[in-house]
């Protein structure tokens, strides 16, 4: 008989903002029996592509002005396509699909890399709400981290058309990001 799990959701809310529903701090895993629509696009873009999209993205973005940080294994970046004001997303340097796939050289330095941005979004937005979405799957994808914090409503137009304004630039969400990293704030 065929799973009757397509994919593994893994995501943490921060503050009630972004969704959290209990004060105590918590990730969720949330199985479903489809994949979901951003997933199918995503995997549409990579079937089509001669080189990954996303190995493309960290070969890109690694002499951006939207780089923040990188460290051996990981790059951190503010991406161009933004659906949220200071959203970063975090990738692997070697393409992989999933967690399971990590080396532990590559999980210890993936652990260092979240808690020097989240420190960092901690300190320049003061402590705001969060979300961090953990995006894999079993094969053929690149597995990436996205963080958005919830500075700003999803409106009308947004749930209207699936297009999202970012008022705020990604290039400038990641000098400051940047700037906050090197020189934190005591």
């Amino acid at each position: 008989s065929e799973s009757l799990v397509k994919y593994v959701s893994i995501f943490k809310n921060r503050g009630k903002e972004a969704g959290a529903s209990l004060s105590h701090s918590h990730s969720q895993l949330i199985t479903l029996p489809i994949l979901p629509p951003l997933i199918k696009r995503e995997m549409g873009a990579i079937s089509r592509a001669s080189v990954c999209p996303f190995c493309n993205i960290v070969s890109q973005e690694k002499e951006s002005c939207r780089l923040i940080d990188e460290n051996e294994n990981w790059i951190l970046i503010a991406p161009f396509y933004s659906q949220a004001p200071y959203e970063t997303w975090i990738l692997p340097k070697r393409h992989f699909a999933n967690l399971q796939e990590m080396q532990d050289d590559e999980a210890k330095s993936l652990a260092a890399l979240l808690k020097r941005v989240l420190g960092g979004m901690r300190s320049l937005l003061n402590d705001p709400p969060y979300n961090y979405m953990i995006f894999q799957l079993p094969f053929g994808y690149h597995l990436n981290i996205r963080i958005q914090p919830a500075l700003s409503k999803i409106a009308g137009f947004e749930r209207n058309t699936g297009v999202y304004i970012n008022s705020f630039a990604p290039e400038q969400a990641a000098g400051e990001l940047r700037q906050m990293l090197i020189a934190p704030k005591s």
